[in-house]
């Protein structure tokens, strides 16, 4: 039979798995809840090394549209880091962010978590899973 047809049916769930390609998603990482917007990143060696961070557009336009700026703070710690948002038409990045990277010991497989806990001040609070 000629099922070529059938085999050419691929195209809808590629669209559904780049969604969930920011965050090589694991056990650990998929039993986070919480009741803030958040989203995951999984650190890949182009993040650690160049030293910037992917926001989803999506999270962006729905919470944080406008804004060239925001403040990370480390679940555990107090310490609050300020980097900038640089939006483009279909991601934003998160700049400036080599000092938190460095000073919040974060490794190339670890899987962060940034929730939007203060909106009024727009605080990220990181949350670091580790692979292992």
């Amino acid at each position: 039979g000629n099922d070529s047809a059938a085999r050419g049916n691929t195209s809808k769930r590629v669209v559904q798995s780049i969604e969930t390609e920011i965050g090589g998603i694991t056990q650990a990482a998929s039993s986070f809840t919480t009741d803030c917007p958040f989203f995951r990143v999984y650190m890949t060696p182009s993040y650690v090394n160049s030293k910037y961070m992917p926001l989803p557009i999506t999270f962006y336009k729905e919470h944080l549209q406008g804004l060239r700026g925001i403040t990370l703070q480390v679940s555990n710690s107090k310490k609050k880091w300020p980097v900038n948002l640089n939006p483009y038409d279909t991601s934003v990045r998160m700049t400036g962010v080599s000092k938190f990277l460095s000073e919040s010991s974060i490794k190339i497989g670890d899987i962060c978590f940034f929730e939007l806990i203060n909106k009024k001040n727009y605080v990220l609070k990181v949350t670091i899973t580790s692979e292992e």
